[in-house]
Formats: C-alpha cells, structure tokens, sequence
C-alpha cells in the first residue's frame, strides 16, 4: 500500500504502523 510506505518514511514509523494496522483490522 503506497499510505504504508508514507508512514514507514516518516518519523514513528512504528506507531504510524501500530495505528494503520489497528484501522485496517
């Protein structure tokens, strides 16, 4: 997912990602 790679180059990476795949799920 091209959102994915926004949040994995911004700064967080892992809480962007947390928050992502608990929206996702």
């Amino acid at each position: 997912v091209s959102g994915g790679r926004i949040l994995m180059r911004r700064p967080g990476a892992r809480i962007s990602l947390i928050t992502y795949w608990i929206l996702v799920h």
